[in-house]
């Protein structure tokens, strides 16, 4: 039926207007958020990972908003613990304007630990694209990077990047470049081989490079009264990347001070896998091949 000419051009704007605000409030009070989290949870399990959302809800008209949520991964190895990982909150959302032009592009946030993680993730044809930037996350609360190492770490990291992948080639085939700053990084308890370390290592700067297969550690570097460390390196990066070949060096020089205040660790600088590595200048050097997920070090240069 055809609007009639009399009526006025702001009745004729606002009764659309009006349907597609009450069908959006409709969809908006209606929208099945628990039915799709209980089905987020359901394809994660299909991948190996334990996931559980507190809350879902709609975010900014196009996007969801995930809280109170925990991950365990499957384990890395039979019979190790598996992490747990809890994140204050994790959104996403759908740029619209991309679609216009074919692409599909998706901004996301998380919070964890007092930092927030936001970025981009996009797909035009068979290329993927991500970039991130990290602010402040407090490696105090990072429960599961004491799990993997025994440790507890300090400092605040923040950091960028932004990566390239294709779809079709997957892993070996990225690009891109990562940085990342750790202020006031430290070690604060924990111990290693049995020995107890507890160390300040000053802010730690790092900068990673990806192409032609390789991940190259531009610089790595740590300096603080206590410990200094540098180190450099490659990733022959792998489909799966846990396999993925090493070949670095890494050297760390303790201070005399902080040996002398950690006996423990003063006397292990005898033991042959410590005093091999030393050099003339008092850095202690170490060779890490292996792989990504087992790495093996060795004394020397």
């Amino acid at each position: 039926m055809a609007i009639p000419d009399k009526v006025p051009w702001w009745q004729r704007v606002m009764w659309p207007a009006a349907f597609v605000a009450a069908f959006l409030l409709s969809l908006y009070w209606t929208f099945p958020t628990e039915p799709l989290a209980r089905r987020i949870e359901a394809e994660a399990r299909a991948q190996g990972y334990d996931v559980s959302i507190g809350q879902l809800s709609l975010w900014r008209g196009t996007g969801v908003a995930l809280k109170q949520v925990a991950v365990m991964p499957p384990p890395s190895q039979a019979g190790a613990e598996p992490l747990h990982v809890v994140l204050e909150e994790v959104d996403a959302r759908l740029n619209v304007l991309p679609l216009l032009f074919g692409h599909r592009s998706i901004y996301f946030r998380a919070l964890a630990w007092s930092g927030k993680l936001t970025g981009t993730y996009s797909e035009a044809k068979s290329a993927r694209d991500v970039s991130f930037e990290l602010a402040d996350l407090d490696l105090a609360g990072a429960v599961p990077l004491r799990q993997l190492t025994g440790l507890d770490f300090g400092g605040k990291v923040s950091g960028s990047g932004k990566l390239s992948l294709d779809a079709q080639k997957g892993l070996p085939a990225a690009s891109g470049k990562v940085s990342a700053k750790i202020a006031g990084g430290g070690v604060t308890g924990g111990s290693v081989y049995g020995f107890p370390v507890k160390a300040g290592l000053g802010n730690i700067e790092a900068a990673l490079t990806i192409a032609s297969g390789d991940a190259k550690l531009d610089r790595l570097t740590a300096k603080s009264g206590d410990i200094e460390a540098e180190g450099d390196g490659v990733v022959h990066l792998r489909p799966l990347a846990a396999l993925s070949p090493l070949d670095a060096k890494f050297r760390v020089k303790p201070g005399q001070p902080w040996l002398d205040l950690n006996p423990l660790v003063k006397g292990a600088m005898t033991l042959p896998a410590v005093a091999n590595a030393k050099d003339p200048d008092g850095w202690l050097s170490y060779k890490i091949a292996g792989t990504l997920g087992a790495p093996l070090p060795r004394p020397g240069r």
